[in-house]
Protein backbone atom coordinates (compact mmCIF):
# COMPACT_ATOMS: atom_id res chain seq x y z
CA UNK A 1 0.00 0.00 0.00
CA UNK A 2 1.18 3.52 -0.75
CA UNK A 3 0.90 6.53 1.53
CA UNK A 4 1.42 10.25 1.79
CA UNK A 5 2.17 11.55 5.30
CA UNK A 6 1.58 15.21 6.02
CA UNK A 7 1.92 17.81 8.72
CA UNK A 8 -1.11 20.09 9.18
CA UNK A 9 -0.27 23.57 10.52
CA UNK A 10 1.10 25.81 7.74
CA UNK A 11 1.32 22.71 5.55
CA UNK A 12 -2.35 22.17 4.66
CA UNK A 13 -4.07 24.63 7.03
CA UNK A 14 -3.19 28.33 7.35
CA UNK A 15 -2.21 28.36 11.03
CA UNK A 16 -0.14 31.54 10.95
CA UNK A 17 -2.85 33.86 9.63
CA UNK A 18 -5.47 32.75 12.17
CA UNK A 19 -2.94 32.91 15.03
CA UNK A 20 -2.09 36.48 14.00
CA UNK A 21 -5.80 37.44 14.07
CA UNK A 22 -6.21 35.79 17.46
CA UNK A 23 -3.21 37.56 19.02
CA UNK A 24 -4.17 40.95 17.55
CA UNK A 25 -7.69 40.63 18.94
CA UNK A 26 -6.93 39.05 22.32
CA UNK A 27 -3.81 41.07 23.12
CA UNK A 28 -4.58 44.30 21.27
CA UNK A 29 -1.51 44.00 19.06
CA UNK A 30 -0.77 44.88 15.43
CA UNK A 31 1.11 41.77 14.27
CA UNK A 32 1.50 41.64 10.46
CA UNK A 33 2.62 39.07 7.89
CA UNK A 34 3.96 35.66 8.86
CA UNK A 35 6.82 34.69 11.19
CA UNK A 36 10.31 34.91 9.70
CA UNK A 37 11.70 32.39 12.22
CA UNK A 38 10.41 29.28 14.00
CA UNK A 39 10.55 31.16 17.33
CA UNK A 40 7.36 33.23 17.37
CA UNK A 41 8.33 35.69 20.12
CA UNK A 42 9.85 38.40 17.94
CA UNK A 43 7.01 38.21 15.39
CA UNK A 44 4.33 38.44 18.09
CA UNK A 45 6.22 41.06 20.10
CA UNK A 46 6.13 39.02 23.32
CA UNK A 47 8.55 37.88 26.01
CA UNK A 48 10.62 34.71 25.64
CA UNK A 49 8.51 31.73 26.66
CA UNK A 50 5.18 33.53 26.39
CA UNK A 51 4.62 31.95 22.98
CA UNK A 52 3.95 28.54 24.59
CA UNK A 53 1.16 30.06 26.71
CA UNK A 54 -0.36 31.87 23.73
CA UNK A 55 -0.21 28.75 21.54
CA UNK A 56 -2.01 26.72 24.24
CA UNK A 57 -4.65 29.46 24.59
CA UNK A 58 -5.11 29.64 20.83
CA UNK A 59 -5.36 25.85 20.48
CA UNK A 60 -8.22 25.82 23.00
CA UNK A 61 -10.15 28.57 21.18
CA UNK A 62 -12.84 28.23 18.51
CA UNK A 63 -10.52 30.04 16.07
CA UNK A 64 -8.16 27.05 16.11
CA UNK A 65 -10.97 24.94 14.70
CA UNK A 66 -11.61 27.42 11.87
CA UNK A 67 -8.31 27.49 9.98
CA UNK A 68 -8.51 27.91 6.21
CA UNK A 69 -6.93 25.39 3.82
CA UNK A 70 -3.81 26.50 1.97
CA UNK A 71 -4.11 27.00 -1.81
CA UNK A 72 -4.50 23.75 -3.71
CA UNK A 73 -4.42 21.53 -0.61
CA UNK A 74 -8.02 20.32 -0.86
CA UNK A 75 -7.90 19.58 -4.60
CA UNK A 76 -4.52 17.86 -4.50
CA UNK A 77 -5.20 15.75 -1.39
CA UNK A 78 -8.57 14.67 -2.82
CA UNK A 79 -6.82 13.66 -6.05
CA UNK A 80 -4.13 11.75 -4.17
CA UNK A 81 -6.85 9.83 -2.32
CA UNK A 82 -8.55 9.08 -5.66
CA UNK A 83 -5.21 7.83 -7.00
CA UNK A 84 -5.14 5.21 -4.23
CA UNK A 85 -2.98 6.92 -1.65
CA UNK A 86 -3.69 6.43 2.04
CA UNK A 87 -3.17 9.85 3.62
CA UNK A 88 -1.92 10.11 7.18
CA UNK A 89 -1.51 13.30 9.22
CA UNK A 90 0.86 13.92 12.12
CA UNK A 91 0.12 17.15 13.96
CA UNK A 92 2.08 18.64 16.86
CA UNK A 93 -0.67 20.72 18.40
CA UNK A 94 -1.31 18.86 21.70
CA UNK A 95 -3.07 15.71 22.85
CA UNK A 96 -5.73 17.62 24.79
CA UNK A 97 -9.20 16.22 23.93
CA UNK A 98 -10.65 19.67 23.12
CA UNK A 99 -7.74 20.54 20.83
CA UNK A 100 -8.01 17.17 19.13
CA UNK A 101 -11.77 17.61 18.59
CA UNK A 102 -11.29 21.09 17.09
CA UNK A 103 -8.55 19.81 14.78
CA UNK A 104 -10.54 16.79 13.58
CA UNK A 105 -13.62 18.95 12.90
CA UNK A 106 -11.54 21.54 11.02
CA UNK A 107 -9.91 18.87 8.85
CA UNK A 108 -13.26 17.24 8.08
CA UNK A 109 -14.87 20.57 7.12
CA UNK A 110 -11.96 21.48 4.83
CA UNK A 111 -11.16 18.11 3.26
CA UNK A 112 -13.93 15.64 4.01
CA UNK A 113 -13.30 12.10 5.17
CA UNK A 114 -10.11 11.40 3.17
CA UNK A 115 -7.62 10.65 5.95
CA UNK A 116 -6.64 7.19 7.16
CA UNK A 117 -5.56 8.57 10.51
CA UNK A 118 -4.64 11.82 12.26
CA UNK A 119 -1.91 11.29 14.84
CA UNK A 120 -1.44 13.88 17.60
CA UNK A 121 1.87 14.73 19.28
CA UNK A 122 2.75 17.47 21.74
CA UNK A 123 4.19 20.76 20.44
CA UNK A 124 7.88 20.19 19.70
CA UNK A 125 7.68 16.40 19.99
CA UNK A 126 9.28 14.28 17.26
CA UNK A 127 7.02 12.69 14.66
CA UNK A 128 9.37 9.78 13.91
CA UNK A 129 7.38 7.26 16.02
CA UNK A 130 4.32 7.63 13.80
CA UNK A 131 6.34 7.80 10.59
CA UNK A 132 7.91 4.46 11.50
CA UNK A 133 4.46 3.09 12.37
CA UNK A 134 3.04 4.04 8.95
CA UNK A 135 6.17 2.69 7.22
CA UNK A 136 5.50 -0.77 8.69
CA UNK A 137 2.38 -1.14 6.51
CA UNK A 138 2.88 1.38 3.68
CA UNK A 139 5.39 2.57 1.13
CA UNK A 140 5.62 6.27 2.00
CA UNK A 141 5.81 8.15 -1.31
CA UNK A 142 6.20 11.54 0.40
CA UNK A 143 6.34 13.20 3.81
CA UNK A 144 5.36 16.88 3.66
CA UNK A 145 6.07 19.38 6.46
CA UNK A 146 7.02 23.03 6.87
CA UNK A 147 9.49 22.44 9.74
CA UNK A 148 12.95 21.35 8.62
CA UNK A 149 13.70 19.56 11.91
CA UNK A 150 10.74 17.24 11.30
CA UNK A 151 12.02 16.42 7.81
CA UNK A 152 15.46 15.68 9.29
CA UNK A 153 13.83 13.29 11.78
CA UNK A 154 11.96 11.64 8.91
CA UNK A 155 15.14 11.08 6.93
CA UNK A 156 16.82 9.58 10.03
CA UNK A 157 13.79 7.28 10.34
CA UNK A 158 14.42 6.04 6.79
CA UNK A 159 11.85 8.17 4.93
CA UNK A 160 13.72 9.17 1.77
CA UNK A 161 11.12 11.27 -0.06
CA UNK A 162 10.58 14.45 1.94
CA UNK A 163 9.13 17.76 0.77
CA UNK A 164 9.27 21.04 2.67
CA UNK A 165 6.45 23.43 1.85
CA UNK A 166 7.86 26.94 1.72
CA UNK A 167 7.00 29.29 4.58
CA UNK A 168 8.93 32.45 5.53
CA UNK A 169 10.32 30.79 8.68
CA UNK A 170 12.07 27.99 6.77
CA UNK A 171 13.92 30.03 4.13
CA UNK A 172 17.36 29.21 5.62
CA UNK A 173 16.88 25.46 5.10
CA UNK A 174 15.61 25.32 1.53
CA UNK A 175 18.92 24.23 0.01
CA UNK A 176 18.93 21.08 2.20
CA UNK A 177 15.70 19.41 1.08
CA UNK A 178 13.23 19.22 -1.82
CA UNK A 179 10.94 22.27 -1.55
CA UNK A 180 7.59 23.26 -2.98
CA UNK A 181 5.79 26.60 -3.14
CA UNK A 182 2.29 25.09 -2.87
CA UNK A 183 0.29 21.87 -3.19
CA UNK A 184 0.21 22.00 -6.99
CA UNK A 185 4.01 21.87 -7.00
CA UNK A 186 3.92 19.07 -4.39
CA UNK A 187 1.64 17.11 -6.74
CA UNK A 188 4.09 17.63 -9.60
CA UNK A 189 7.04 16.45 -7.48
CA UNK A 190 5.21 13.27 -6.41
CA UNK A 191 4.20 12.55 -10.01
CA UNK A 192 7.81 13.02 -11.14
CA UNK A 193 9.18 10.76 -8.42
CA UNK A 194 6.64 8.04 -9.20
CA UNK A 195 6.75 8.51 -13.00
CA UNK A 196 2.99 9.01 -13.03
CA UNK A 197 0.67 11.66 -14.41
CA UNK A 198 -2.75 12.86 -13.33
CA UNK A 199 -4.87 15.96 -13.74
CA UNK A 200 -6.04 18.12 -10.85
CA UNK A 201 -9.65 19.22 -11.43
Amino acid sequence: MKAIVIDIDDTVLDFGSRLREFVNHQYDKKVIGKPQAWDLCEWLGIKEGQDIEILAEFAASWQFGALDPLPGASRVLTKLAQEGYDIFCITACSREPQVEALRRANMYHCFGNIFQEIFFVEFGESKDKYLKQVALTHDIHAFVDDKYANLEDAEKAGIERCIMIKQPHNKDFRDRVTCAHDWYEISHIIQTWQRQAWTIQ
